[in-house]
């Protein structure tokens, strides 16, 4: 039960981090008036206009969320087991691989995307050894 805990709280912490990066992301930089963001097509060429400090901005918060997420699960976890850090970096890899599935982001967005989460989750893994 112990490991549960430290789980979910190693996901939930993953994902409020996104929710907020994402959140303040929209407010830093916010798209043009008559993009329907219904329409994948206009979502589509709205994300390719995107400036790059947005989607690297978007792909740092990834890997920063991960690492929180697993260092606080291992934390929690007493620091010796990894099972709670490794259930975080895999849903965290599932969460974005079905982000880059459902939105049409540029191609190179969508590989750092799915790329970055898991050193990211790895190294926060390994942080909260001790």
């Amino acid at each position: 039960m112990y490991n549960v805990r430290a789980t979910l709280i190693g996901l939930g912490a993953t994902f409020a981090l996104i929710v907020m990066f994402e959140a303040i992301g929209g407010q830093i930089w916010t798209f043009t008036n008559g993009v329907n963001m219904n329409d994948r097509e206009s979502l589509r060429v709205a994300l390719a206009h995107a400036p790059t400090s947005a989607m690297i901005f978007l792909i740092a918060s990834y890997g920063v969320a991960g690492f929180v997420g697993s260092f606080l699960a291992r934390k929690m976890a007493g620091g010796l087991n990894t099972r709670p850090s490794r259930i975080v970096a895999i849903g965290l890899l599932v969460a974005c691989a079905f982000n880059t599935v459902s939105t049409p982001e540029p191609m190179w967005v969508s590989i750092a995307s799915v790329l970055i989460p898991l050193p990211a989750a790895w190294l926060g893994m390994k942080m909260a050894a001790s």
